[in-house]
């Protein structure tokens, strides 16, 4: 009968420690990045692309999102292809590094010149967000929805 109750206990201790470790590599970090491509109407006239980028934990860790690079094209006249180019976020959106927490997300925005003469957003720009645990590299989808003056 002693065997019996220590056959079960070994097994129920070997399943909890199994359980335990799925669940604690379950919860490390883990992001989840949308890139949105519009355009909005400026209002000084005229239009401008857009990318909305969004990066989301999906995990009970907190983890940093480091920097995010968006890759845009820049038209030099007289130069026969674009030079692919780094694209700048709005000054208000939040810095890098940038700490998420636990089921938290954040955005940022990154918008073409108005004028056309600076970096362009393309639908074939690539968004690469920089984490402590890699890099995610996504293509926008379009177009955002329901973009206005003030999201920007």
């Amino acid at each position: 009968m002693a065997l019996i109750i220590a056959i079960y206990a070994a097994l129920a201790g070997t399943a909890s420690a199994v359980v335990a470790v799925l669940s604690w590599r379950s919860g490390g970090p883990k992001v989840g990045v949308d890139a949105a491509l519009g355009r909005i109407e400026v209002v000084s006239g005229g239009e401008a692309s857009v990318l909305v980028v969004k990066a989301t934990n999906r995990r009970r860790a907190e983890i940093t999102i480091e920097h995010i690079t968006v890759w845009g094209e820049l038209v030099l006249p007289g130069h026969p292809a674009p030079i692919p180019c780094t694209m700048g976020f709005r000054a208000n959106d939040p810095p890098f590094p940038h700490r998420l927490r636990a089921h938290d997300s954040a955005m940022w925005t990154a918008i073409s010149a108005f004028d056309g003469s600076g970096p362009q957003i393309q639908a074939s720009s690539r968004v690469e967000v920089m984490t402590a645990t890699g890099v995610i590299s996504v293509m926008p989808r379009m177009p955002v929805q329901d973009l206005r003056r003030a999201d920007i």
